[in-house]
């Protein structure tokens, strides 16, 4: 019985002393620099930063709370079924170091040791691009989710094959997320030959039968390579 009481009193102390030792500097920072800033940004997405200490130590419950229920980062494939490319999940062990580090108070620890911040930019990614389209100028005035469709000529006269595809917002803040079709048919036109404003409001879609889907973008995904487009 002794045995078991000095045992029990010996894992929880070590417990007490591995929470103590988590810090922003060396274990938080790589976690939120890899799944959470490429939206949690100035002019990102996210609403508010969490790049730098004080960034992350002022929301240090709401990251605890939201990683904990895996609300956050917003992945909702299940990793045991099946994976992806791109995945942005935190493991069971990301989420019980968030854990320990606000349950010691989020220590910040050596910051000589942290890991640079990231830089974002509006910039492309992929260099210098072989083919640019660019949507038409168009100030966001809802208060409410707006799916517009804005119809852009390819300006392609002979066929073409997609290597890779980039997608830049305008405004981070208020871009959502961004589908890609191909529209062969010329119906797209007609629906935005149809509003003075640029582009057409349709939700799930263009609104165009046949209409391919050839790319997309959300907050935080990389370019990507794509199928020919002809």
């Amino acid at each position: 019985m002794n045995k078991i009481l000095l045992l029990l009193a010996f894992t929880a102390f070590t417990s007490v002393i591995s929470a103590q030792t988590v810090n922003w500097a060396t274990d938080i920072a790589p976690i939120l620099y890899e799944h959470c800033v490429k939206c949690h940004r100035d002019g990102g997405i996210g609403g508010f930063s969490l790049i730098s200490y004080g960034n992350a130590f002022s929301k240090r419950y709401s990251i605890q709370y939201y990683t904990e229920n895996r609300i956050m980062p917003p992945w909702k494939p299940d990793p045991s079924y099946r994976r992806y490319t791109h995945e942005n999940f935190l493991s069971d062990t990301e989420i019980q170091t968030i854990k320990d580090w606000v349950n010691a108070d989020g220590p910040a620890g050596d910051l000589s040791a942290a890991p640079p911040a990231p830089v974002f930019s509006g910039a492309s990614n992929v260099g210098t691009p072989d083919h640019v389209l660019t949507t038409p100028l168009y100030t966001v005035t809802a208060t409410e989710d707006e799916y517009r469709c804005f119809v852009i000529p390819n300006g392609l006269n002979q066929t073409a094959y997609l290597r890779g595809l980039e997608a830049i917002p305008g405004n981070h803040e208020v871009v959502h997320h961004i589908l890609i079709y191909e529209d062969t048919t010329g119906q797209a036109k007609v629906l935005d030959n149809q509003t003075p404003e640029p582009g057409y409001v349709n939700f799930g879609g263009p609104g165009v039968s046949g209409a391919r889907l050839v790319g997309a973008w959300v907050p935080g995904q990389p370019p990507s390579c794509h199928r020919s487009w002809g």
